[in-house]
């Protein structure tokens, strides 16, 4: 990707923190770190990505930002083994992470 993808925001971290704690009931660690995600499918080439991620119930998550307003998500048991929702961005944080959330579940 030519442009760097922007970082998640305070308010897109305070978004993330505030769906784990209604779904765990509890405050949930979440880290930043970075992802390689192949956004164009044509290239196959890998692009570094802004993530979030967290670990709950020997659950790993990772959700992570492809461009302004553009996130994508997995889960994983192993790391051999990633899950996703089905769909492969969302245009809105929140739906993003309550998504991966309930397909986990």
């Amino acid at each position: 990707m030519s442009t760097a993808i922007p970082d998640f925001t305070d308010r897109e971290k305070k978004l993330v923190q505030q769906c784990l704690k209604e779904r765990y009931g509890k405050e949930v660690p979440v880290e930043g770190a970075e992802a390689e995600v192949m956004l164009d499918q044509l290239t196959q080439a890998l692009d570094t990505c802004p993530s979030l991620t967290w670990q709950e119930r020997d659950v790993n998550f990772v959700v992570y930002k492809t461009g302004d307003n553009r996130f994508g998500c997995q889960f994983y048991y192993i790391e051999t083994e990633q899950y996703g929702t089905g769909k492969d961005e969302y245009d809105n944080l929140g739906d993003c992470v309550i998504t991966l959330l309930q397909v986990q579940a």
